[in-house]
């Protein structure tokens, strides 16, 4: 074993701590007589002078001064000091008494102990103070910044800029919103007042850059104070989570650039997480999609839970094998094959037997599915029917569908074909008669394929244009970890309506976020254009997450709502179903004029969709 180096600044501390116990007890004395110690004196002087270093290097010790660094001690530091010096100082009274010295000046001991503590804490805080001075001499190029939030966050970020110079950031002052805290000062820094002054304090005051130090603010507020900089030459960055703010790990290092995420509509989810872990551990666990982008992430949390087997159902190798890297050494399973193959399924449900299914597995381009209707219903509904109809007839414990906010009024062939799935799962809910299938339906969410939000990235990274196709289309976003994590929630509810609509937050209007990501990315107004083209085929201008005629219940968990399937609309359309399930198994050359003639005309004019808002 490696023996670990002796912390010889240790033995420097005691040594001038010995120092100082001598000579302030030596200078109490010439203070006390008046520069000249009575002969009559020196015996109890020498006496309790070994007694008094000895106690004073054993309080300090016990007090845990010699595991302090003096180049940061602060207010904790200092309540040490106060207690070490306050034990010594006891216990050098009580052994006095105890020992029966006589002809001890009672002033000695308050003098003794007061002058002590300033010499103790006067010599650890000058450490601090030459660390201090030396970092504002730092000669690096240096960043104005102004802080918003004048709490503990905030507080710990000035002192962290304070006292390390060397990362570039020379801290002007506060802005807060809680008028109370006007003119107050932190670390003798102003805090000049609420966000209606900061474009003025940017402007005369000459700030660089902007740290937000609110790590648990709305995302509101965060959208707020990013529209007050958008205009400003500064540069905006946040402090970490909340949980290192608790644990006093706030530093300027962790300071990073406000993404995108920072921005939806909608405050971070909360899960019933002992619920989860209990519907999932030791489970065999069979996720079609599983290379895609939600399916990868369900494949990831579903391990968190400790399941016995996570099947990787796919039909495309690669993504497939990319997960598989990723995820080495848990317990997982590749299988390649096609949905709409009800043998080679059956074989696999057979083989493997899961007890839980996620389907992901879906066409989700809307304007590529426009020009393919077929190939759409082929995979949406037929694939669909077929996973889910295998999973009843070989035991399946649940089966969760993942279904898409185009599913409600859809306007386009994609948003039908999901909702058609979406039939599909009451359809063998019924026939089953029981709660084990249940689909879940959200919006987009940040950083899928075909997403907006990549689209915006490669033509930022390419010079522009951004290219819109209408300045008023909204849409909902959540990141995917957050989708999935409702998801999994969705998955251990048991409601008789089975559909269950994640909590979206509010629409983002598209330009809206465009603005916002030139403005994360560096770019001041106008330097990027952006250029609109025109909805696409297919293309709302507003989602929406529910039918007009659904009617939504609330659920144990408070961002999952359940909506009913209306029973007049349920009869029609599962009629229907059944035309289009024969159609393609058994007609197939004849799906398209049908679809034109019988399926077409559900699609609601896109104008008509009102536009789209959760729920209360």
């Amino acid at each position: 074993m490696r023996r670990r180096p002796f912390p010889f600044f240790r033995l420097a501390h005691v040594a001038l701590d010995t120092l100082l116990c001598v000579a302030v007890y030596l200078a109490v004395y010439l203070l006390r007589f008046e520069g000249v110690i009575p002969q009559v004196e020196m015996r109890a002087f020498w006496i309790c002078l070994p007694i008094l270093v000895g106690l004073r290097l054993a309080s300090n010790y016990f007090m845990g001064l010699y595991s302090q660094l003096w180049k940061y001690v602060g207010v904790r530091e200092l309540f040490q000091i106060i207690q070490a010096v306050g034990l010594g100082s006891f216990l050098f009274v009580a052994l006095t008494y105890l020992l029966g010295i006589t002809g001890f000046p009672r002033s000695i001991f308050v003098f003794e102990a007061a002058f002590y503590l300033l010499a103790v804490a006067g010599v650890r805080y000058s450490r601090r103070f030459s660390a201090e001075v030396t970092l504002f001499s730092h000669k690096g190029p240096q960043q104005r910044t102004l802080i918003v939030g004048a709490g503990d966050a905030g507080a710990m970020v000035a002192a962290d800029m304070l006292r390390r110079r060397d990362h570039g950031f020379v801290p002007v002052g506060f802005i807060d919103d809680h008028p109370a805290k006007y003119r107050a000062r932190i670390h003798g820094l102003r805090i000049f007042g609420g966000r209606e002054v900061l474009a003025d304090v940017v402007e005369n005051r000459e700030i660089d850059a902007v740290i937000l130090a609110m790590p648990s603010v709305s995302r509101k507020v965060i959208q707020d104070y990013l529209a007050l900089c958008r205009p400003l030459p500064v540069q905006l960055k946040i402090v970490p989570a909340t949980h290192q703010i608790l644990k006093g790990e706030v530093r300027v290092e962790q300071l990073r650039q406000i993404q995108i995420e920072d921005l939806l509509g909608r405050d971070p989810v909360r899960i019933e997480d002992q619920a989860v872990r209990t519907g999932l551990q030791g489970k065999r666990i069979l996720v079609s999609g599983a290379g895609g982008s939600i399916g990868s992430e369900l494949c990831r949390q579903i391990l968190a839970y400790a399941p016995e087997q996570v099947y990787l159902l796919g039909h495309g190798e690669n993504s497939i094998y990319q997960i598989l890297q990723e995820l080495q050494g848990a317990p997982l399973t590749p299988i390649i094959a096609d949905i709409r193959d009800q043998q080679q399924l059956d074989l696999i449900f057979e083989r493997y037997a899961p007890q839980q299914v996620y389907h992901a597995a879906a066409h989700k381009h809307v304007p590529l599915m426009e020009a393919h209707p077929t190939e759409a219903f082929l995979n949406n509904v037929l694939g669909s029917y077929r996973v889910l109809s295998a999973a009843m007839a070989h035991g399946v414990e649940k089966a969760v569908l993942i279904s898409t906010d185009k599913a409600a009024e859809p306007v386009n062939v994609m948003g039908l074909s999901k909702y058609f799935a979406e039939l599909v799962c009451h359809h063998l809910a019924q026939r089953a008669g029981s709660e084990r299938f249940s689909i879940v339906r959200f919006g987009n969410v940040i950083g899928s394929r075909g997403s907006v939000i990549p689209l915006f990235e490669k033509q930022i990274a390419a010079g522009g244009p951004l290219t819109l196709t209408d300045p008023e289309m909204t849409r909902y976003f959540m990141t995917i970890p957050e989708a999935v994590q409702l998801v999994l929630q969705a998955g251990v509810l048991q409601h008789p309506a089975r559909t269950y609509i994640l909590d979206m937050g509010e629409p983002i209007r598209i330009l809206d976020l465009a603005h916002n990501m030139l403005q994360l990315t560096g770019h001041q107004p106008g330097e990027i254009p952006i250029v609109y083209t025109g909805a696409r085929p297919g293309e709302k201008q507003h989602e929406t997450l529910v039918w007009s005629d659904e009617k939504l219940v609330s659920t144990a968990c408070p961002q999952i709502l359940a909506a009913h399937l209306p029973a007049a609309r349920a009869a029609r359309h599962l009629a229907l179903l059944t035309e289009v399930l024969d159609c393609l198994q058994h007609r197939l050359p004849e799906f398209e004029p049908f679809f034109k003639q019988r399926l077409q005309p559900l699609c609601q004019p896109a104008a008509s969709v009102a536009r789209g808002k959760m729920p209360a």
